[in-house]
């Protein structure tokens, strides 16, 4: 009942009940992440293999794929996004997982937009080769060859760790 709920208040763009703590506030955008800080990621049931219960490298996105930073926000938040659910799960990875192989890295960017504001908001995205991971704040869009976003994407899935199960949905 509660994700229709949602469904409909996404429509009609009423406020959701987004945590406080998840409000900018006027705080500027903060690009200090440390090799172990984790990136949380929302996904459902099917975005999961059924076999070893690890997240589908085809589900992935990559480059300029949105997380939530462990520094502003807790695996529970990934619900209080545009596309998220009160059943959706979540994983995480590591700063130093996103910037493999120097491919990519986290850039603090905060959603100050209304209802679905979000301080601890992310975009994992792609360096070009000798760009410096501690120090580019690379733009969006990057275009990449098809192998080097799958080798990519395998290392994410293979270093994904499950914060938060999805809850199966009746159909």
């Amino acid at each position: 009942m509660l994700n229709i709920l949602q469904k409909i208040l996404k429509r009609l763009n009423l406020v959701p009940c987004v945590p406080r703590h998840l409000a900018p506030n006027g705080r500027k955008a903060d690009q200090s992440f440390k090799e172990d800080c984790k990136l949380y990621r929302g996904f459902e049931p099917s975005d999961m293999s059924p076999v070893d219960g690890k997240i589908l490298t085809e589900n992935i996105k990559f480059p300029d794929f949105s997380c939530n930073w462990s520094k502003y926000s807790v695996p529970e938040d990934i619900r209080f996004r545009i596309a998220g659910c009160e059943n959706d799960g979540c994983y995480s990875v590591t700063t130093k997982v996103a910037r493999f192989d120097s491919r990519a890295t986290p850039v603090h960017d905060p959603i100050d937009k209304k209802p679905w504001y979000n301080y601890s908001h992310v975009e994992v995205r792609a360096l070009r080769a000798g760009e410096d991971a501690e120090e580019t704040i690379p733009p969006k869009k990057r275009k990449l060859t098809n192998s080097i976003k799958l080798k990519y994407r395998e290392h994410f899935s293979n270093h994904s760790i499950i914060e938060l199960d999805p809850i199966p949905t009746k159909r």
